[in-house]
């Protein structure tokens, strides 16, 4: 009996490190099965622009994330090891890949193809002529460069000040100091005496000048000149002022109001996939008869500053017509855009176009639209522009 005894606990010491290495392999593979990685990256079209509000998910899974505006996207708690990854976007071609997941974070970039379903693109080659008379001078002055200090709105709009009187200070040579209680004194380097002001092409005071009076939301262009010889000539007085300088303020022309502006692209989109879900609007391979812009537009204006740099690009918005004919502002939405300047062209000429709604099974229907629109100052049309030059 004793030795029975003594020979099964000498069965169990031998047994314990096997036991003991088996369960060291269950909790390793536990481990490893448990462990989970991050993946990120963004998703582009072939123009470079980001894509905002496209899904990455993982293939027979709930995983999924989404880009921002951006165009980026985190895929958080992915297992390690090769996982199979689908990008997809409405109106554009879904592609599918292999990634291999280590070391807790990896990184996956898409470029996505437009889909049959976008409208057929709107080249843009020129700006719109100077309808605005006032401004013609000023235009062409901001072509020439001359002397003086000349600021276009798209300047004004970098400058991110938030007076008149912040974007005079940062003008060289241009000093901007406190006069009296609320006053505020201008002067030109050198120069003793105020600066003439001229608002619109009409000389408006000699000497003290309310600047902080001027909306700066309000200002299309401004123009400085230090002295006579600089100076055009129209800004020239019979009052023989000049020695002390000019300042030219040029108001901005009215501008198309956009009924309803998403910055939020995301929850746009969230709002068209759920009406195509509920068969309330369709997309453009389902219907007989397409949505279609009416009287040959949209008629789309090259942003001024950026045909003068010679900036090409595109901009792809996205938008619901409705039975009407006419655009759910609440759907509107960028999709990708290489400057926010042509989207906001884009979005502008918009406002005065025309739609025709969409016809399925005899019946009017509200139509998904994704329109394209292509910039360039030398191409003809969008296929004559390599993409690298598009993404500059």
């Amino acid at each position: 009996m004793k030795a029975a005894t003594a020979f099964a606990a000498m069965a169990v010491l031998w047994l314990c490190p096997a036991q003991v290495a088996v369960a060291q392999a269950q909790a390793q593979a536990r481990t490893e099965s448990s462990a989970r990685a991050t993946l990120r990256g963004t998703v582009r079209d072939g123009y470079g622009s980001p894509i905002a509000a496209a899904e990455v998910l993982v293939d027979g899974g709930t995983l999924r994330a989404r880009s921002d505006d951006d165009g980026n996207y985190v895929l958080r708690d992915l297992p390690i090891g090769v996982v199979s990854l689908t990008a997809r976007r409405l109106g554009y071609e879904a592609s599918a890949r292999r990634v291999r997941v280590a070391d807790g974070r990896a990184t996956a970039d898409w470029i996505l193809v437009p889909a049959a379903t976008q409208m057929r693109a709107v080249s843009v080659t020129a700006r719109r002529q100077v309808s605005d008379q006032r401004l013609e001078g000023f235009r062409a002055r901001l072509d020439k460069k001359p002397s003086g200090y000349l600021l276009s709105r798209d300047q004004i709009e970098q400058s991110a000040g938030r007076s008149f009187t912040d974007l005079l200070r940062r003008v060289p040579g241009l000093r901007v100091q406190p006069e009296g209680r609320n006053g505020t004194a201008v002067l030109l380097r050198g120069k003793g005496c105020s600066p003439i002001v001229f608002v619109d092409g009409y000389a408006s005071s000699i000497g003290s000048f309310d600047f902080a009076s001027i909306d700066l939301h309000m200002v299309e262009g401004v123009e400085v000149y230090p002295s006579a010889s600089s100076m055009p000539a129209e800004f020239f007085s019979a009052r023989g002022v000049e020695k002390c300088g000019a300042v030219a303020i040029w108001s901005r022309p009215a501008q198309p109001r956009i009924p309803v502006r998403n910055a939020n692209a995301i929850s746009t989109h969230e709002e068209i996939t759920a009406v195509l879900e509920r068969a309330a609007a369709f997309m453009s391979d389902d219907v007989e008869q397409t949505a279609r812009i009416l009287d040959g537009g949209p008629d789309v204006s090259y942003p001024d500053g950026l045909w003068r740099s010679g900036v090409s690009g595109e901009a792809t918005l996205e938008f619901v017509v409705d039975t009407t004919g006419r655009i759910n502002w609440k759907t509107l939405s960028v999709v990708s855009s290489t400057h926010d300047a042509f989207a906001t062209a884009v979005k502008e000429a918009l406002v005065e176009s025309r739609w025709e709604a969409a016809v399925r099974g005899g019946t009017r229907v509200a139509q998904i639209v994704q329109l394209p629109v292509y910039f360039s100052r030398v191409a003809e049309s969008p296929a004559e522009l390599p993409a690298q030059e598009l993404a500059r």
